[in-house]
Protein backbone atom coordinates (compact mmCIF):
# COMPACT_ATOMS: atom_id res chain seq x y z
CA UNK A 1 0.00 0.00 0.00
CA UNK A 2 2.79 2.42 0.88
CA UNK A 3 4.55 1.56 -2.40
CA UNK A 4 1.32 2.41 -4.25
CA UNK A 5 1.22 5.83 -2.59
CA UNK A 6 4.83 6.59 -3.50
CA UNK A 7 4.34 5.69 -7.17
CA UNK A 8 2.84 8.73 -8.93
CA UNK A 9 1.80 6.73 -12.01
CA UNK A 10 -0.08 4.16 -9.91
CA UNK A 11 -1.74 6.91 -7.89
CA UNK A 12 -2.77 8.65 -11.11
CA UNK A 13 -4.23 5.38 -12.46
CA UNK A 14 -6.17 4.90 -9.21
CA UNK A 15 -7.65 8.39 -9.40
CA UNK A 16 -8.47 7.91 -13.09
CA UNK A 17 -10.19 4.59 -12.38
CA UNK A 18 -12.31 6.17 -9.63
CA UNK A 19 -13.29 9.07 -11.90
CA UNK A 20 -14.21 6.70 -14.76
CA UNK A 21 -16.26 4.37 -12.53
CA UNK A 22 -18.07 7.28 -10.85
CA UNK A 23 -18.69 9.02 -14.18
CA UNK A 24 -19.95 5.87 -15.90
CA UNK A 25 -22.30 5.01 -13.04
CA UNK A 26 -23.64 8.55 -13.09
CA UNK A 27 -24.11 8.46 -16.88
CA UNK A 28 -25.90 5.09 -16.68
CA UNK A 29 -28.18 6.42 -13.95
CA UNK A 30 -29.07 9.50 -16.00
CA UNK A 31 -29.80 7.41 -19.11
CA UNK A 32 -32.00 5.05 -17.08
CA UNK A 33 -33.85 8.02 -15.60
CA UNK A 34 -34.72 9.19 -19.13
CA UNK A 35 -36.32 5.82 -19.80
CA UNK A 36 -38.31 6.06 -16.54
CA UNK A 37 -36.55 3.16 -14.87
CA UNK A 38 -37.54 2.99 -11.23
CA UNK A 39 -34.25 2.89 -9.37
CA UNK A 40 -34.69 2.17 -5.70
CA UNK A 41 -32.56 4.27 -3.42
CA UNK A 42 -29.65 2.36 -1.96
CA UNK A 43 -28.74 3.77 1.39
CA UNK A 44 -28.71 3.39 5.12
CA UNK A 45 -32.19 3.25 6.60
CA UNK A 46 -32.63 6.10 9.06
CA UNK A 47 -35.46 8.08 10.56
CA UNK A 48 -33.87 11.19 9.12
CA UNK A 49 -34.31 12.52 5.60
CA UNK A 50 -30.57 13.26 5.51
CA UNK A 51 -28.77 10.16 4.24
CA UNK A 52 -25.07 10.55 3.55
CA UNK A 53 -24.72 7.04 2.11
CA UNK A 54 -26.81 6.74 -1.02
CA UNK A 55 -26.21 5.63 -4.59
CA UNK A 56 -25.96 9.24 -5.78
CA UNK A 57 -23.57 10.26 -3.02
CA UNK A 58 -21.27 7.26 -3.62
CA UNK A 59 -21.17 8.08 -7.34
CA UNK A 60 -20.43 11.72 -6.51
CA UNK A 61 -17.65 10.65 -4.13
CA UNK A 62 -15.99 8.43 -6.72
CA UNK A 63 -16.25 11.01 -9.49
CA UNK A 64 -15.03 13.99 -7.47
CA UNK A 65 -12.40 11.98 -5.56
CA UNK A 66 -10.94 10.79 -8.86
CA UNK A 67 -11.12 14.10 -10.70
CA UNK A 68 -9.80 16.22 -7.85
CA UNK A 69 -7.11 13.65 -7.03
CA UNK A 70 -5.85 13.74 -10.63
CA UNK A 71 -5.97 17.54 -10.64
CA UNK A 72 -4.08 17.86 -7.34
CA UNK A 73 -1.53 15.27 -8.43
CA UNK A 74 -0.84 16.71 -11.87
CA UNK A 75 -1.28 20.44 -11.29
CA UNK A 76 0.21 21.05 -7.83
CA UNK A 77 3.48 20.41 -6.06
CA UNK A 78 1.73 18.69 -3.12
CA UNK A 79 3.12 15.45 -1.75
CA UNK A 80 1.27 12.21 -2.41
CA UNK A 81 -0.17 12.01 1.11
CA UNK A 82 -1.48 15.58 0.87
CA UNK A 83 -2.95 14.86 -2.57
CA UNK A 84 -4.75 11.81 -1.20
CA UNK A 85 -6.04 13.80 1.80
CA UNK A 86 -7.25 16.64 -0.44
CA UNK A 87 -8.98 14.19 -2.79
CA UNK A 88 -10.65 12.43 0.16
CA UNK A 89 -11.83 15.77 1.53
CA UNK A 90 -13.21 16.73 -1.89
CA UNK A 91 -14.99 13.39 -2.24
CA UNK A 92 -16.53 13.60 1.23
CA UNK A 93 -17.64 17.17 0.51
CA UNK A 94 -19.31 15.96 -2.70
CA UNK A 95 -21.06 13.15 -0.78
CA UNK A 96 -22.31 15.59 1.82
CA UNK A 97 -23.45 18.08 -0.83
CA UNK A 98 -25.36 15.38 -2.70
CA UNK A 99 -27.09 14.21 0.50
CA UNK A 100 -27.97 17.81 1.36
CA UNK A 101 -29.37 18.48 -2.13
CA UNK A 102 -31.59 15.40 -2.05
CA UNK A 103 -32.78 16.31 1.45
CA UNK A 104 -33.75 19.77 0.20
CA UNK A 105 -35.54 18.28 -2.82
CA UNK A 106 -37.49 15.90 -0.56
CA UNK A 107 -38.70 18.87 1.48
CA UNK A 108 -40.34 20.25 -1.66
CA UNK A 109 -42.81 17.37 -1.67
CA UNK A 110 -46.33 18.05 -0.46
CA UNK A 111 -48.79 15.43 0.68
CA UNK A 112 -51.74 17.17 -0.97
CA UNK A 113 -53.95 16.46 2.02
CA UNK A 114 -56.08 19.34 3.27
CA UNK A 115 -56.59 19.60 7.03
CA UNK A 116 -59.97 21.32 7.31
CA UNK A 117 -59.40 22.01 11.01
CA UNK A 118 -56.97 24.74 9.89
CA UNK A 119 -59.96 26.56 8.39
CA UNK A 120 -61.53 27.21 11.80
CA UNK A 121 -61.52 30.97 12.33
CA UNK A 122 -61.01 31.71 8.64
CA UNK A 123 -63.36 34.14 6.96
CA UNK A 124 -64.81 33.79 3.51
CA UNK A 125 -67.88 34.19 1.35
CA UNK A 126 -70.77 31.93 0.49
CA UNK A 127 -70.14 30.58 -3.00
CA UNK A 128 -73.35 28.55 -3.34
CA UNK A 129 -76.35 29.48 -1.15
CA UNK A 130 -76.56 27.51 2.07
CA UNK A 131 -80.25 26.51 2.44
CA UNK A 132 -81.89 26.03 5.83
CA UNK A 133 -80.90 22.65 7.31
CA UNK A 134 -78.89 21.73 4.19
CA UNK A 135 -75.47 22.33 2.71
CA UNK A 136 -74.05 24.82 0.24
CA UNK A 137 -70.50 25.89 -0.57
CA UNK A 138 -68.18 28.53 0.84
CA UNK A 139 -64.98 30.05 -0.47
CA UNK A 140 -62.32 30.49 2.24
CA UNK A 141 -58.60 31.17 2.35
CA UNK A 142 -56.55 29.00 4.70
CA UNK A 143 -53.21 27.22 4.54
CA UNK A 144 -52.19 29.84 1.99
CA UNK A 145 -54.78 28.80 -0.61
CA UNK A 146 -58.25 29.90 -1.63
CA UNK A 147 -60.48 26.84 -1.41
CA UNK A 148 -64.14 25.95 -1.95
CA UNK A 149 -65.73 23.48 0.46
CA UNK A 150 -69.16 22.18 1.41
CA UNK A 151 -70.65 24.09 4.31
CA UNK A 152 -73.67 24.17 6.60
CA UNK A 153 -74.97 27.05 8.71
CA UNK A 154 -74.34 26.87 12.46
CA UNK A 155 -77.89 28.04 13.25
CA UNK A 156 -79.59 26.06 10.41
CA UNK A 157 -80.75 29.37 8.86
CA UNK A 158 -80.22 30.06 5.13
CA UNK A 159 -77.22 32.15 4.09
CA UNK A 160 -77.30 33.70 0.61
CA UNK A 161 -74.56 33.70 -2.00
CA UNK A 162 -71.98 36.44 -1.41
CA UNK A 163 -72.59 36.74 2.33
CA UNK A 164 -69.46 37.01 4.51
CA UNK A 165 -69.05 34.04 6.86
CA UNK A 166 -66.62 32.70 9.44
CA UNK A 167 -65.76 29.02 9.87
CA UNK A 168 -66.55 27.85 13.42
CA UNK A 169 -66.17 24.07 13.19
CA UNK A 170 -65.74 21.04 10.96
CA UNK A 171 -68.42 18.38 10.72
CA UNK A 172 -67.48 14.96 9.43
CA UNK A 173 -64.45 14.80 7.18
CA UNK A 174 -65.32 17.44 4.58
CA UNK A 175 -68.04 19.88 5.73
CA UNK A 176 -67.38 23.27 7.28
CA UNK A 177 -69.78 24.75 9.84
CA UNK A 178 -70.09 28.51 9.30
CA UNK A 179 -71.83 31.52 10.84
CA UNK A 180 -72.50 34.97 9.43
CA UNK A 181 -69.51 37.25 9.89
CA UNK A 182 -70.44 39.83 12.49
CA UNK A 183 -67.86 42.33 11.16
CA UNK A 184 -69.59 42.77 7.83
CA UNK A 185 -71.76 41.11 5.28
CA UNK A 186 -71.37 41.64 1.58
Amino acid sequence: MIAFLSDAAALERGFTLCAIVGGLLLAIRVVLMFFAADLDEVGAETDSDFRILSLQSVMAFLLIFGLSGRAFLLETEMGHGAVLAAALASGVAAMWAMAWLFTMMNRLQDSGNVDLNRAIGAKGTVYLTIPASSSGEVQVIFSGKQQIHDAIAEDDQPIETGARVEVVAVRGSNTLVVKRDSEGSG
